[in-house]
């Protein structure tokens, strides 16, 4: 995490083929008619993700040895499952 402006900025990492994925994930949406609403929820729960992670979503478990703590939350039509450290 970094300091921005007047809030907290946090690092965004995707795990291997995540990122792959996104764009598959992507292409068969614009092909459905749901491109634009899959980009929408996309940029909406990268915001979100970046600066307030804690309040985005619903805790569903924590792993206080290694200082993650796991979320999921719809923002359809996608689901988010995310980790975050919280260091």
């Amino acid at each position: 995490m970094s300091s921005e402006g007047n809030g907290m900025v946090w690092h965004i990492v995707f795990a291997g083929a995540t990122a792959q994925h996104v764009k598959t994930l992507h292409k068969y949406a614009k092909e459905v008619g749901l491109g634009d609403i899959f980009i929408e929820a996309l940029k909406f729960a990268l915001y979100r993700m970046r600066y307030n992670p804690l309040a985005f979503g619903e805790l569903v478990k924590s792993r206080p040895k290694s200082g993650l703590v796991f979320h999921v939350r719809v923002v359809e039509p996608l689901l988010f499952e995310f980790a975050i450290h919280e260091e």
